[in-house]
C-alpha cells in the first residue's frame, strides 16, 4: 500500500447558506442536475467552494484563520489521491483478512501477495483446477465466500472440510466485505474430487480441455499410476501449470507423486510465519519450492465457516494463486516458463541453490515482478503541457512502460491507463499546467512491463495543477478572504458529478 505525498494547493471552504447567497449569489440552488442528458440527484453542496492557493506552505495557518471569519462554517482539504491507496481494492475489505498472515505485505515470510494485488487484481479471466480426493455422495458447494468464484464443480462429500479450505486459500471471493481473501484475488475455481485416482486423472484431462491454465493437487502418494501420469503429461502439453502438496509425513521421502513427475508438477514444502519449517514437513528430491503452511486462515465446511489450517495442502494453492495472478497479466506464459519464473524469484533457504528441504527457496510473489521505475516527476514542456519523467527500471528485459493518470476531479474517476511507451518520459498533450487558478489536479504514476508481460509495482506519484478548458470565472471576496487568495465558484466540485450549467 503506497500513499501519495502531495503539495496540495486546494482547499474546500464551506459557508453558511444565507451568508453565501448574500455575498456570492450562487447560480443554482437545486438538488437535481443535468449530467450527460440524465437528471442526477446529488447533495446540495452549493455552499461549498474550491479555494486555490498560490502557496501551500501556509495552509494550516490559513485554515485556522478562515474558520473564524463571519459566515464560514468550515475549511478543509478536499478528497484527493493523497488520501487514497494506490488501488481502492488493496488491502481488501474481507472481515478476517488481517488474520491471513501469509498474504499480508508486512509479513517477511508470507507470499507478499498483497503487494502484487496493487498491480494486478482483475484476475477473473483465469481458472484454477482444484483436483481433490474425497468420498461420499455427489452434491455442490454452498459457502458464502466461495460460491461467486466456483464456475464448475464435480465432486463428492460436500462437507469435506479439506477441499473447502483449499479452495478458500486459492481463490475465496475477495473484497466482498466478508470472510477471507484468496491468493488469486478472484480467479475462478474448477473444483473436482474423487477417491479413485483414475477419476482424478479424468477430471484433470477434462479441465485441460476446458482451457484451465492451472491445476493444484492437495494430495500425494508413494504409488505411481500410469493413467494419472498420462493425464499430467496431457495437461502439461495443453498448457496447464501444475502444483502439488509436498507431504506431511515428517520424514524424508524419495518418492512422492505427483511431485515426482518433476518436469510437469511443482511440489511445495511448508514454512511458518517465522521462516521455520514445521516438524511434520516431508522433505526429499521432489521438493521444488516453499510456501506458508502453518496457521493458514481460510474457509471451512461449517456453515459459512472459517478457521486455521496446517499442511502442505494449503501451501500448494498459494503457489497456484500466484501463478493465476501472473497469467492474468500474460496468458501466453508456458508451464515451463512459469516454473522458471517462480523458481528464479524464490528466496533461497537452507543450503545454497536447490535443496531437499526448501527446493529453490520460499516463494515471494513480489520478487517475481520486475523492479519498479523510480524518481517520477512532472515538469513543464513547450506550450505549458506536463512532461512526466522517470528513471528506468533496473530489471533486465523491460519491454515498455505503462503511464497512469488520476484526475482529482473526474470523470473519468480513479486511476486510468494513459499511455504505453518504451521511453522514460511522456508529454500529456491533453492539458496545460496552471499553477494558480487551475481547473483540476492530475497525478501520474508508471510501471514497467517485461518480456514475459509481467508488471512491476508502481513508481512514486507526482501531481500537477492543470487547466482542461478556458478558465471559469472566479468570484473574489476581498472583504472576507485576503487578496493573496482567489476564491473559485464550486464548478468543478470533487463531491459533485461533473456538470456544466
Amino acid at each position: 500500500m503506497v500513499n501519495f505525498s502531495l503539495n496540495i494547493k486546494t482547499l474546500i471552504i464551506k459557508y453558511q447558506p444565507e451568508y453565501l447567497v448574500r455575498v456570492f449569489n450562487p447560480p443554482f440552488d437545486t438538488l437535481q442536475y443535468n449530467y450527460n442528458g440524465e437528471v442526477v440527484n446529488v447533495p446540495d453542496l452549493s455552499i461549498h467552494y474550491k479555494l486555490k492557493m498560490r502557496d501551500s506552505n501556509d495552509q494550516i495557518a490559513f485554515i485556522n484563520e478562515a474558520k473564524m471569519l463571519t459566515g464560514v462554517l468550515d475549511v478543509n482539504f478536499p478528497p484527493t489521491p493523497a488520501m487514497m491507496t494506490e488501488d481502492g481494492n488493496v488491502p481488501p475489505n474481507d472481515s478476517y483478512y488481517n488474520q491471513q498472515w501469509f498474504l499480508l505485505e508486512n509479513e517477511t515470510y508470507g507470499t507478499q501477495s498483497e503487494k502484487v494485488w496493487e498491480v494486478q487484481n482483475d484476475n477473473n479471466s483465469v481458472t484454477i483446477h482444484i483436483n481433490e480426493f474425497a468420498n461420499g455422495n455427489i452434491s455442490s458447494v454452498n459457502h458464502e465466500d466461495l460460491n461467486g468464484n466456483i464456475v464448475y464443480s464435480e465432486f463428492t462429500d460436500p462437507d469435506n472440510d479439506h477441499f473447502i479450505a483449499v479452495c478458500g486459500v486459492a481463490s475465496a471471493v475477495t473484497n466482498n466485505s466478508k470472510g477471507v481473501a484468496g491468493t488469486a484475488y478472484n480467479s475462478k475455481i474448477r473444483l473436482t474430487a474423487a477417491s479413485a485416482i483414475t477419476d482424478r486423472a479424468s477430471h484433470l484431462k477434462d479441465a485441460a480441455d476446458s482451457g484451465t491454465r492451472i491445476a493444484s493437487f492437495s494430495w500425494n502418494s508413494s504409488a505411481d499410476n500410469t493413467q494419472f501420469r498420462n493425464a499430467v503429461e496431457y495437461a502439461f502439453n495443453k498448457g496447464v501449470f501444475m502444483v502439488c502438496s509436498g507431504g506431511n509425513t515428517g520424514n524424508r521421502q524419495t518418492v512422492r507423486y505427483p511431485g515426482n513427475y518433476d518436469n510437469y508438477v511443482m511440489a511445495v514444502a511448508p514454512l511458518d510465519k517465522y521462516g521455520n519449517q514445521p516438524s511434520w514437513a516431508t522433505w526429499g528430491p521432489h521438493i521444488d519450492i516453499t510456501a506458508p503452511g502453518v496457521t493458514i486462515y481460510t474457509t471451512t465446511s461449517q456453515p459459512n465457516g472459517y478457521g486455521n489450517k496446517n499442511g502442505t495442502s494449503f501451501s500448494a494453492p498459494q503457489v497456484a494463486g500466484i501463478a493465476a495472478i501472473l497469467y492474468a497479466m500474460n496468458g501466453n506464459i508456458s508451464p515451463t516458463r512459469m516454473r522458471t519464473i517462480l523458481e528464479s524469484a524464490a528466496i533461497d533457504m537452507g543450503s545454497a541453490g536447490k535443496d531437499e528441504r526448501f527446493g529453490w527457496g520460499r516463494i515471494n510473489a513480489y520478487e517475481v515482478l520486475p523492479n519498479s521505475p523510480t524518481n517520477l516527476y512532472v515538469s513543464g514542456y513547450q506550450g505549458g503541457m506536463p512532461r512526466i519523467n522517470w528513471t528506468a527500471s533496473t530489471s533486465p528485459n523491460i519491454d515498455h512502460y505503462e503511464l497512469w493518470c488520476y484526475q482529482a476531479v473526474g470523470p473519468p474517476y480513479g486511476w486510468q491507463l494513459l499511455a504505453t511507451t518504451s521511453l522514460t518520459y511522456w508529454v500529456d498533450s491533453r492539458v496545460t499546467i496552471d499553477w494558480y487558478g487551475s481547473e483540476d489536479e492530475y497525478c501520474y504514476k508508471t510501471l514497467a512491463v517485461n518480456d514475459d508481460g509481467l508488471k512491476s509495482g508502481f513508481s512514486n506519484s507526482d501531481c500537477v495543477l492543470v487547466d482542461e478548458s478556458p478558465p471559469w470565472g472566479k468570484v473574489l471576496a476581498s472583504n472576507i478572504i485576503p487578496d493573496a487568495y482567489a476564491l473559485r465558484e464550486n464548478y468543478p466540485n470533487p463531491f459533485n458529478p461533473k456538470f456544466r450549467y
